[in-house]
């Protein structure tokens, strides 16, 4: 009867307002979740759920009845939803990568057959020639490299040799290889002397 006549009766909060703020609460949760590391928001979890059960207990203070465990309970079950969502990304992520790896070893699979396949790999090169014999090989420290060597004749008479180092590494150093190899053999094939090749194919 004191209560009565105080005002200190405690009284249910409206069902829809109780309603919309958990919905509210969830979306913002669930929206951090998403965005924070598992471990980030692992912390987040035990802090809503505290914080729910703690603004309960001073709504009740306040003679104000609120669904207690309705944030307890709401926030773990979003925290599991998030991490399922983490791990979902993470392997399609892992999947897109991997994919990726074996298309980008496939290519430079093929680069390095191109590359090899413009090196003289017939060894005698010239077996009608008993004066002389050559032997070549190249193993680039990737997959394809800039490295080369070419010889050839020109002529009954002279024989061109050609090394080559490109700067840098991987595929643009094998595509500027490919020109540069190509470039000497053909102004080698009509000019003798190594200054005047160089000068001109540079």
């Amino acid at each position: 009867i004191q209560s009565l006549l105080e005002g200190k009766v405690k009284r249910d909060a409206a069902e829809w307002l109780q309603v919309a703020a958990l919905v509210v609460i969830c979306l913002v949760v669930m929206y951090f979740f998403i965005k924070l590391s598992v471990g980030k928001g692992g912390i987040l979890c035990a802090v809503m759920m505290a914080a729910g059960l703690g603004g309960s207990v001073a709504m009740y203070r306040m003679n104000i009845i609120v669904h207690p465990l309705w944030v307890s309970c709401s926030v773990p079950v979003l925290y599991v939803v998030s991490l399922v969502m983490h791990y979902v990304t993470a392997a399609r992520e892992k999947r897109a990568l991997a994919l990726e790896k074996e298309r980008v070893e496939a290519e430079l699979s093929l680069a390095a057959r191109i590359q090899e396949s413009a090196l003289i790999r017939t060894f005698p090169p010239f077996p009608d020639r008993r004066e002389f014999d050559l032997f070549a090989s190249m193993a680039p420290a990737r997959e394809v490299g800039g490295d080369f060597y070419d010889f050839f004749m020109p002529d009954k008479d002279h024989l061109t040799l050609v090394i080559g180092d490109v700067s840098g590494k991987g595929v643009p150093a094998s595509l500027f290889m490919m020109v540069a190899m190509t470039l000497l053999r053909h102004v080698a094939m009509k000019e003798l002397s190594p200054a005047r090749v160089l000068q001109e194919v540079n």
